[in-house]
């Protein structure tokens, strides 16, 4: 939903305003762009929440796209990137498991129809797309 509570182009979900960035970017510099906008990569905290996030994915027609969760501090401890756990997951059965070099980020994967809405541990240095979100502006 785009409302007026959002910036232009931002769609409204509860209390924060989200929006698909389609320039492909590694996950930290897609952390610092959505700070350049005064938000953060998304952090989901409901089925709800993951739901629309996907929607917006898949809509736009990618195949993945950054979430704001990581293990960078400590392998296989995923946290937010304010350093809190997160109160929300959705890892895919057998995720995360680093099967990768350094699968320390985590994504959605839109085209895996088999098993949607679920997340991956995937390399931080690859580029993809990812949805920034802004809490609270209103």
């Amino acid at each position: 939903m785009i409302s007026d509570k959002c910036p232009r182009s931002w769609k409204l979900l509860g209390e924060s305003c989200y929006k698909y960035i389609s320039i492909a970017a590694t996950w930290q510099n897609a952390q610092v762009e959505c700070k350049t906008m005064g938000a953060g990569l998304v952090e989901i905290d409901s089925e709800e929440e993951n739901s629309f996030v996907f929607t917006m994915v898949a809509a736009a027609g990618a195949e993945h796209a950054w979430l704001g969760l990581s293990d960078v501090g400590t392998e296989g401890l995923f946290l937010l990137p304010s350093g809190q756990a997160p109160t929300f997951i959705k890892w895919h059965q057998g995720e995360p498991n680093n099967a990768g070099v350094g699968e320390d980020c985590a994504t959605f994967w839109a085209d895996k129809p088999d098993h949607p809405e679920r997340w991956y541990d995937t390399p931080c240095d690859i580029h993809l797309p990812f949805v920034c979100e802004q809490h609270g502006l209103f």
